[in-house]
C-alpha cells in the first residue's frame, strides 16, 4: 500500500528526525528527550508521547520520560527488538538497540480518537522512517555517556580537587579529592563558593584563571582553564584547587602584646578565629556557655572586630 506524504508532513518529518540525530546539543539528556516527544507529536498529531532509554544514559535521569503521564499509563511489554515498529491499540512506536553495546531507545506515541483505530499507514510509515534517525541518535547519546564516564574516571583517580562545572552553574563532576581536602575546613561552603565564581568567571573570558582563598584554617590555591563544549554539549570549565598550607597565625606573645589578652583569652581568640561558635567554645575549654559569652564580647572588644567572623581575618591579618 503506497503512502503520500504532504509538504507539511514532510516539513513536520524533517523536524522530528532532527530533533533524533542531535542529542549532544542538549545539556541533559531529558532535554534531548523533550525535544524529540514534543516534535514526534507534531509529525503524528498525536495526544502523548513517551521515550524511554535503557540505560538512561545520565545519572540521576529516569529510564522513561514524558511530559504527558505516559510513563504511568503504558504497561505493554517492549516488543522483540528487531521489530522496530510497533502498533499496539491505542499505542504505536518504534525502538532501536545500540550496536556498540547493550542499550534500547523506545519512543511510543498515543491517540485518542474516540475508539476508532488511531494510527492509520501513514502514521506507520512515518514512524520507519524515522526509526534510523532514532538509531543513531542513541547510539551518539550512549557513546558520549561512556566516554563522559571514563573522562570522570581519570579526573577521579587524580589527587588534586576536580570540579568541572557547565555554564549554567551546574556542576556536573566533583572528584572525591575536594570532600577530603575540605573534610576538617569550617569554611568549607566559603572555599565552594569560591570554586564556582572561578568558573563563572572563566565562562565569560575562557582564559585560565587563579586565585588564592584564605580561611581561619588554611589557604588554598584555585585554579580553572576553559575545557570546551564536548562534555556536556555546553561550555564547561575545569575548576581545580590545593591547599597551599596553614596561614601563619601570630604567636601567643604577639597577641599579649599587641591585644592585651589573657592566656584564657587567647584559647578563645584562636577557638573564634577557627570558626567556633560560642557552644563550642565553652565545650572546648570546659566553661559554661555564659562565661564563654562573656569571654567572647571581652576578646571582640580588645581586637576591634565587629564579629566573630572577623576575628580570623584580623588575625591573618596582624
Amino acid at each position: 500500500m503506497s503512502v503520500t506524504f504532504s509538504p507539511a508532513d514532510l516539513k513536520r518529518m524533517e523536524s522530528a528526525a532532527e530533533a533524533l540525530l542531535t542529542p549532544l546539543a542538549h545539556e541533559r539528556v531529558d532535554d534531548w528527550r523533550r525535544t524529540v516527544t514534543r516534535t514526534i507529536k507534531r509529525a503524528l498529531d498525536c495526544d502523548g508521547a513517551m521515550f524511554t532509554l535503557v540505560p538512561s544514559f545520565e545519572p540521576g535521569a529516569d529510564a522513561s520520560f514524558s511530559e504527558d503521564g505516559l510513563e504511568f499509563e503504558w504497561r505493554l511489554a517492549p516488543p522483540p527488538v528487531d521489530v522496530v515498529v510497533f502498533d499496539e491499540e491505542q499505542f504505536a512506536g518504534m525502538q532501536a538497540a545500540c550496536r556498540s553495546s547493550e542499550g534500547l531507545g523506545v519512543v511510543v506515541v498515543t491517540r485518542d480518537r474516540g475508539g476508532v483505530q488511531p494510527f492509520d499507514e501513514k502514521a506507520l510509515a512515518m514512524l520507519r522512517l524515522l526509526q534510523p534517525a532514532l538509531a543513531v541518535g542513541i547510539e551518539m547519546r550512549q557513546r558520549f555517556a561512556r566516554r563522559r564516564a571514563e573522562f570522570y574516571r581519570v579526573l577521579d583517580a587524580m589527587r588534586e580537587g576536580l570540579m568541572l562545572v557547565e555554564a549554567s552553574g551546574r556542576v556536573l563532576h566533583e572528584t572525591p579529592a575536594i570532600a577530603r581536602l575540605l573534610a576538617d575546613e569550617w569554611e568549607r561552603d566559603r572555599v565552594r563558593t569560591a570554586m564556582l565564581a572561578c568558573a563563572r568567571s572563566l565562562t565569560e573570558v575562557r582564559r585560565a584563571y587563579g586565585a588564592e582563598v584564605r580561611t581561619a584554617q588554611h589557604r588554598y590555591r584555585i585554579r580553572g582553564c576553559y575545557a570546551g563544549e564536548e562534555l556536556a554539549g555546553s561550555s564547561t570549565v575545569l575548576v581545580a584547587i590545593d591547599r597551599v598550607g596553614p596561614i601563619p597565625t601570630p604567636d601567643d606573645t604577639a597577641l599579649k602584646l599587641r591585644f592585651g589578652l589573657t592566656p584564657r583569652e587567647i584559647q578563645v581568640t584562636r577557638l573564634l578565629a577557627a570558626g567556633r561558635r560560642n557552644d563550642d567554645v565553652a565545650a572546648s575549654l570546659q566553661i559554661s556557655p555564659h562565661t564563654a559569652r562573656r569571654h567572647t564580647e571581652r576578646v571582640l572588644a580588645k581586637l576591634g572586630a565587629s564579629s566573630r567572623a572577623a576575628v580570623g581575618a584580623l588575625l591573618r591579618g596582624t
